[in-house]
């Protein structure tokens, strides 16, 4: 049997909501990339960048889903993620500077462990893109003698203390290992 009893209280009716809003199931792509695929003379202090066709989840872009790899390596360079949701682009940064003329491959890991939208949507597959940094910078290094000074005198037979250090533009500073010292002697 059923029953009813009309309600007079309108808090005690039953309330019925239907959500008309469609759900989000489009999976997010990858946009643009930069560095772009196969480009060229790359300056060492890039980062790889991956902007997505829409909001992404934060949390998902890591150092385990977006990696960047040298070449014959299978270890991905030590680097820090992060993504903007205003632009809705992720950065890796590198820790150290790149190797120089050296093939790096950056990838985005897709499928259920990879990255996804705000709605939890995962990037279908992995995107991958590959770039060659520029060659060796072949400038000499900065360096700086601290003695003998300029106005050291000494004859033959006297023993001259060397001191000094050098810097280079991209490897910094230099061991005294690496350090050569020479003595013209001019008449």
């Amino acid at each position: 049997d059923f029953y009813s009893r009309e309600v007079t209280d309108s808090s005690q009716r039953p309330q019925l909501t239907i959500n008309t809003a469609a759900s989000d199931t489009t999976p997010p792509t990858v946009s643009s990339v930069t560095p772009a695929d196969g480009a060229t003379e790359i300056p060492l202090t890039d980062n790889a960048v991956a902007t997505f066709s829409e909001d992404m989840s934060a949390s998902t872009l890591t150092t385990s889903t977006f990696t960047l790899t040298k070449q014959g390596s299978s270890i991905p360079v030590a680097a820090a993620v992060s993504y903007d949701p205003a632009t809705d682009k992720a950065t890796l940064n590198p820790n150290a500077d790149l190797e120089a003329n050296t093939i790096y491959t950056a990838t985005l890991k897709g499928g259920s462990s990879g990255v996804k939208d705000v709605a939890g949507n995962a990037l279908t597959s992995d995107r991958t893109w590959s770039f060659t940094t520029t060659a060796q910078n072949n400038t000499a290094p900065t360096a700086t003698i601290n003695a003998p000074t300029t106005s050291t005198t000494w004859k033959v037979d006297d023993v001259i203390d060397f001191s000094g250090s050098a810097v280079h533009s991209q490897d910094g500073q230099l061991a005294d290992s690496q350090l050569s010292w020479s003595l013209i002697l001019h008449h």
